[in-house]
């Protein structure tokens, strides 16, 4: 069984959930099956992030001890909180190891309790919506519950230039004449 590494869409998403309970967060733990495998150092706007992927509490422990501020450090990790050392909690938002589930991430996101069964049986709906995230984040999702009709036009709009929330097949006509939206699709 291949395990994914966790992307940066993810993780950014991830820190952007957590922030929003913890507004002042420097310090984030991610356990994530997979390794991160890619930059340390990665820009996104005004916020710079330092990603660690950290196989023991002492490369933690390492880590932590050069961590100056500057960035939001993310440590990844596949180890379980047991295993950590109070000194390594202490430091983290929460004083825990966030799940990276896409899912769990998105719901989150859309502040809400529950998401609709027929969208959750497709993982990479998640990965989309963490991808779209606007600069303001997400609406709130009506009645604490992210359902199908919320999810698709952000999915469309993001990706596809389809606005419309409610398509029809003349709209879906129209837009397909365009070439520019076909060439998206």
């Amino acid at each position: 069984m291949i395990i994914a590494a966790p992307t940066f869409s993810q993780i950014k998403a991830q820190v952007t959930a957590i922030r929003q309970k913890v507004a002042n967060a420097r310090v984030i733990g991610i356990r994530a099956a997979g390794r991160w495998t890619g930059e340390r150092l990665k820009q996104d706007g005004q916020e710079t992030f330092r990603i660690e992927q950290c196989d023991s509490p002492l490369h933690m422990r390492m880590v932590l001890q050069e961590d100056h501020g500057a960035a939001i450090t993310v440590l990844i990790t596949g180890l379980e909180e047991g295993e950590l050392g109070e000194d390594i909690l202490v430091r983290l938002a929460r004083r825990q190891l966030f799940p990276l589930d896409s899912w769990q991430i998105v719901k989150l996101l859309f502040q809400a309790r529950t998401i609709d069964p027929r969208v959750t049986r497709y993982g990479w709906m998640a990965e989309y919506l963490l991808e779209a995230i606007p600069v303001d984040g997400f609406p709130p999702a009506p009645g604490g519950f992210l359902d199908a009709e919320t999810v698709w036009p952000i999915l469309l709009d993001r990706h596809i230039g389809f606005v419309p929330a409610r398509p029809d097949l003349l709209t879906l006509l129209q837009w397909s004449l365009n070439a520019e939206s076909v060439a998206r699709f």
